[in-house]
């Protein structure tokens, strides 16, 4: 599936140059590859239910602890079931025995860039790096209707934090809205992802 990607700048993070716009922005998406191999940690086991693979995140940054009480799992509120005591591939302890070097902030395989320009003005254009970018407010200008018609699935901040579309389109409309008010002196590249 293909999806649309803001990858938002703070102003002093911006390259000098042009041509270097691509490369940083390539770098600041990079941890969010799922091709990215991370350290070996066990992942949540399967017996949690199927939001497990939301879990993996979690599992990654315990990777270290020794053991985790079972009712960890269910409270950490992502609808998860208590791992079962008769599992064979965790034993009770939520997570699998085998281990994993999955990314488990993986959400893309392979990204073009796109036109700014094209964007906004609603044309098939597709360039690699020409006028991929932009400022954020140039992108808040236009009235709801317009922000609403071209609002990408998901936003990564300044801060590397991945804002996805996850609900009803009006939720995710206010989400994103404020998440670019919130970053409106930013410099946006539009991507478009494959993940």
């Amino acid at each position: 599936m293909h999806f649309f990607a803001f990858v938002l700048f703070s102003p002093d993070e911006w390259p000098v140059y042009e041509h270097a716009v691509v490369p940083a922005m390539r770098e600041r998406i990079r941890r969010f590859n799922i091709h990215l191999e991370v350290p070996e940690y066990r992942p949540p086991c399967r017996c949690l239910g199927q939001n497990a693979d939301r879990a993996r995140p979690i599992a990654y940054a315990c990777r270290n602890a020794q053991a985790l009480p079972p009712e960890f799992w269910t409270q950490l509120g992502l609808g998860l079931k208590p791992p079962s005591p008769h599992c064979p591939r965790c034993g009770g302890s939520g997570r699998d025995r085998e281990g994993s070097t999955f990314n488990p902030e993986g959400h893309f395989d392979y990204y073009r860039c796109w036109s700014f320009g094209a964007w906004l003005a609603d044309r098939d254009e597709f360039d690699e790096e020409a006028d991929c970018f932009g400022p954020v407010a140039r992108l808040l200008a236009g009235d709801d209707n317009t922000l609403r018609s071209w609002l990408p699935h998901v936003i990564v901040t300044p801060d590397l934090c991945w804002h996805e579309q996850d609900g009803d389109a009006a939720t995710w409309h206010a989400q994103a809205r404020a998440c670019l008010e919130a970053n409106r002196e930013a410099m946006a590249v539009i991507v478009n992802l494959h993940g």
